[in-house]
């Protein structure tokens, strides 16, 4: 008895600490995941809204895809395509056609513009959705596990609403 008795202790601690270090692991990877998806969701809608502050005229506003004229007269169509973003321009100047696709991890993209009910609105909502995969996880209880991240902007239709006056 004396001798089984130590060698169990130390398997049941050397056991304990891995397990430990196994959720101080899981932990850290999750803290750093919830911290990228809310990054990439805030650059996202950053970089949309940059893009969109520059709208002379729409052309198609869908949920998810938006087609404007910019005040260089450059036509622009932003959408999503998979989980990136993907920004065409047609320089109207040269005539060349340049393609921007920009990785987000984006879930869900949508284009809302405000006030719904008349012809020229004052506002776009731009609504960002990122999510993570269940690979970037560390698949050690469930893997099924995804974080999202989310953010919104309203963006100001300034272009458009001094044209809108003239």
């Amino acid at each position: 008895m004396d001798l089984i008795i130590p060698p169990v202790i130390i398997g049941l601690l050397i056991i304990m600490i891995f397990n430990v270090k196994s959720l101080m692991i899981e932990s850290s990877v999750n803290n750093r995941l919830n911290n990228d998806m809310q990054t990439f969701a805030e650059v996202t809608a950053t970089v949309l809204q940059e893009e969109i502050k520059l709208i002379q005229n729409f052309l198609d506003v869908k949920s998810d895809s938006i087609r404007y004229i910019s005040t260089n007269r450059d036509t622009v169509l932003i959408t999503r395509k998979g989980r990136d973003i993907q920004i065409a321009r047609y320089v109207m100047a040269t005539s060349i056609r340049d393609t921007l696709i920009i990785p987000a991890s984006l879930s869900n993209l949508q284009f809302i513009r405000e006030p719904h009910d008349v012809a020229i609105p004052a506002f776009l909502r731009v609504r960002v959705e990122t999510e993570s995969l269940p690979e970037h996880h560390v698949q050690l209880k469930n893997g099924d596990l995804t974080v999202s991240g989310f953010a919104e902007r309203r963006v100001l239709l300034r272009n458009v609403a001094v044209q809108a006056n003239q």
